[in-house]
């Protein structure tokens, strides 16, 4: 099952460089296909078809690395297909460009956790807590909120541990 699948994946990847090779040589690849590839990437993933989803933000993330909505969605597949590990490298190479953006943070802590580490998550929410109670306007947000929630269960999950050792 497994082989097939990666075997889908390389298909429909290998498919998507070439049909991108074709279109670029000479006339380069227009904005509005680009943006029809990405409505499709995202109309595969709400479907739940994370193999062909994934070749196709590979595809827009190669195209135009600068647009943060393609490689977010890269990092959405990857979490999706349970690739925690590089869904957690995208989010964070994204917080690299675009430093500051909360939802990358809580992007990568949510990753840590799946990855079972706790211990690298807290500090990660804590940064992005500092920083979003400095901000009024985002301090009682969404993205603050959950990372609240996170927090207040790992404490919990720390004092449950300490007290059964």
């Amino acid at each position: 099952m497994q082989a097939t699948t990666a075997r889908t994946h390389r298909q429909s990847a290998d498919e998507a460089l070439t049909a991108l090779r074709a279109r670029t040589e000479g006339t380069g690849i227009d904005s509005s296909d680009l943006e029809s590839l990405f409505d499709l990437a995202l109309e595969e993933m709400r479907a739940g078809r994370i193999d062909r989803a994934f070749p196709l933000f590979g595809l827009l993330t190669l195209s135009r690395p600068a647009d943060k909505r393609f490689m977010y969605g890269l990092g959405q597949a990857h979490r999706a297909a349970g690739r925690d590990d590089a869904a957690g490298l995208t989010f964070l190479f994204l917080n690299m460009l675009h430093p500051g953006e909360a939802q990358y943070e809580l992007d990568i802590a949510d990753c840590l956790l799946r990855l079972k580490k706790p211990d690298a998550a807290t500090p990660v929410l804590q940064r992005m807590l500092d920083r979003l109670d400095a901000d009024p306007q985002a301090k009682d947000g969404p993205i603050a909120q959950r990372g609240r929630a996170l927090l207040e269960l790992l404490s919990r999950k720390g004092k449950t541990d300490a007290a059964a050792q």
